[in-house]
């Protein structure tokens, strides 16, 4: 995160499956997550004119699974970002198991691994 000129108005929280998993200010944090996890990233400006434009060119990345998952800095009171929820690696192989032959491949590319969900300056 690249906070604007004025950082002690932005703070921000981090949920887990809608658990509150981390919470900061202008700093930059790294936090384990499941793959299949729910992912809720909220980040608030006090003042009400986020951290990009008018005031500095503050700016924030989350990423998750190996893609920028939440980006921006223009907003006013709040910004929200969820993810794409992933059903459970056992509830999608008992399907495979109960239906139609699937290839190896689309079977890999279900199975999920432990990336890291990282809070970090963006760069223009």
């Amino acid at each position: 995160m690249t906070p604007d000129n004025y950082p002690g108005e932005t703070t921000w929280k981090l949920f887990i499956d809608h658990l509150l998993a981390a919470s900061g200010a202008s700093t930059i944090d790294t936090v384990c997550a499941e793959t299949t996890a729910c992912i809720r990233f909220e980040i608030h400006d006090s003042y009400g004119d986020g951290i990009c434009c008018a005031l500095g060119l503050g700016s924030y990345q989350v990423v998750f699974r190996g893609d920028a998952f939440a980006t921006g800095g223009a907003f006013t009171n709040k910004a929200v970002h969820e993810s794409v929820c992933i059903v459970d690696t056992l509830e999608i192989m008992t399907a495979f198991d109960q239906g139609p032959a699937h290839s190896r491949a689309q079977q890999n590319r279900l199975r999920p691994a432990l990336p890291l969900l990282r809070i970090q300056p963006t760069v223009w």
